[in-house]
């Protein structure tokens, strides 16, 4: 390109800005000339504020024109470059600062991606299906495993349970998620197919709906579906990891939400010690889920008529049951 995208030349144009829509414009320079007068900030200090701004937000317009305020202002050269530290102090403190962030995950796997985002092989349900299905397998097929423990032939009966994944969003990054559920995952189900499951509902009633993910939790109409399920009558289990809960403040009143709507909160840890489990779904997630189960345990238990729910128990792949019943 034979011109440069930034003209200095451009600069004398500010004014231009007037051109289509000239009160809005006028309001502005009115304000931006009130807000350079000297005040309980000299002009001078101001000058060398709007410099460390203008290499903050890196606009080579702001800096051109307040370098040379600045040194008509009577500053040096040492005070400018001065002002210009701070501004890359802090922009860069606010940069490192967010690496200590432990949300949405924590510990070990901070900032892990799925494997969708990995572009990994594995990430395609065809290439599961040639690893599941491959006849060199260590893996035994199921089929295999129900004739050998001599239980008759499985046949389907009248539907009871449906269970829907909402999305693959989740506020962990386990290592061993099998369906690859990671902070980064954006897939969810729509509000159109969570209207079609309720319309399906009214013409095939069952009596339980098992909501699953990722974290069913983090999807925006999670609640809404629950009410409408509640509305409904359904049994509703929900999939709970547990630290969702403490993830952020919004769900920090997810179990009186269970306990307001009889939801079966249905969770698992894959070990009964903090190190073994923070190893497989990063630190602090032990600690966060028993305080998690204790904050379950406490809202169904101090309402007056409320069954408590049954004593947690913490056992390798098995579930934790949370019961709020009527």
């Amino acid at each position: 390109m034979s011109k440069k995208y930034y003209d200095p030349a451009d600069l004398g144009k500010f004014g231009d800005i007037a051109e289509f829509q000239k009160p809005l414009a006028d309001k502005f320079f009115a304000w931006y000339g009130e807000v350079f007068k000297e005040g309980a900030l000299t002009a001078r200090e101001k000058s060398l504020i709007a410099l460390a701004v203008a290499h903050g937000v890196q606009c080579p317009y702001c800096i051109d024109a307040y370098s040379t305020d600045a040194l008509e202002k009577g500053c040096s050269e040492a005070q400018m470059m001065e002002a210009v530290h701070v501004a890359a102090a802090i922009r860069g403190g606010a940069t490192l600062v967010h690496g200590t962030d432990d949300e949405p995950c924590k510990g070990p796997h901070r900032g892990m991606k799925s494997l969708l985002a990995q572009h990994a092989l594995l990430s395609a349900t065809s290439e599961q299906r040639l690893v599941l299905e491959d006849p060199g397998s260590a893996l035994p097929f199921f089929a295999d495993k129900l004739a050998q423990s001599g239980l008759p032939e499985l046949r389907s009966s009248e539907l009871e349970v449906l269970q829907l994944n909402l999305g693959r969003m989740c506020n962990q990054t386990c290592v061993h998620c099998h369906v690859d559920a990671y902070p980064d995952r954006k897939e969810r189900m729509s509000r159109e197919v969570m209207e079609d499951c309720l319309h399906s509902l009214d013409a095939h009633p069952v009596h339980t709906v098992d909501l699953t993910g990722g974290a069913p939790e983090m999807h925006p109409d999670f609640r809404w579906f629950v009410e409408r399920l509640s509305e409904k009558g359904c049994h509703i289990i929900v999939r709970c990891n547990l630290t969702i809960i403490l993830a952020n403040k919004k769900y920090h009143d997810l179990p009186e939400f269970y306990r307001k709507h009889k939801v079966e909160v249905v969770s698992a840890l894959p070990f009964y010690t903090a190190d073994r489990t923070d190893r497989q779904r990063g630190k602090g997630v032990f600690e966060h889920s028993i305080e998690a189960l204790k904050m379950l345990n406490a809202v169904g238990q101090r309402h007056a008529g409320q069954r408590p729910p049954a004593e947690p128990r913490v056992q390798p792949s098995r579930r934790v049951p949370a019961r709020f019943t009527g």
